[in-house]
């Protein structure tokens, strides 16, 4: 009987304390921006087309930035780039797009290819003058790509594509 009462007691003073708690209503329930790149990285990379040669990038004399001598990459230093730039993007987090006129597609995407051969982790890509273009789409459930090219900064704002 004891037990009853206090059960009833401890029931009506806790009550009020509980309804008094905030809660999340459906309502609330919203994907954060967290959230969203943790979907996108669910997307599964498909490749439609990988590089298949080396391209050289010419020589060039930017006056807005340091000049940058002749530069031959190998097929797999580009898909090395290209693959780094393919995930990055299918996990939402672009380096880089500037409007790119590219014979290749619509979407266009760059991912810097660094001289040293390293791969690029984040930061500035000024003094980077090398870019591995691609094209891409997404759906539901995937992210495609297509390789499309090198191309390097030239004079000004302009691109110049690295032949293969």
């Amino acid at each position: 009987m004891r037990f009853a009462a206090l059960l009833t007691l401890a029931t009506t003073l806790l009550t009020p304390l509980t309804l008094a708690l905030p809660s999340e209503s459906s309502g609330q329930l919203q994907a954060s921006p967290a959230d969203l790149s943790a979907l996108a990285a669910k997307l599964k990379l498909k490749v439609n087309r990988k590089p298949g040669k080396g391209s050289t990038c010419p020589e060039t004399k930017n006056p807005r930035r340091k000049p940058h001598s002749k530069r031959l990459y190998t097929d797999n230093q580009i898909t090395k780039a290209f693959m780094v730039g393919a995930t990055y993007a299918a996990n939402d987090r672009q380096v880089g797009e500037e409007g790119l006129k590219f014979p290749c597609g619509k979407n266009l995407m760059e991912f810097p290819i660094q001289e040293d051969n390293q791969e690029f982790k984040r930061g500035g890509t000024d003094e980077i003058p090398d870019r591995v273009v691609f094209e891409y789409t997404k759906n539901k459930k995937e992210f495609i790509v297509k390789y499309c090219g090198v191309m390097r900064h030239g004079p000004g704002k302009d691109f110049l594509l690295c032949p293969e």
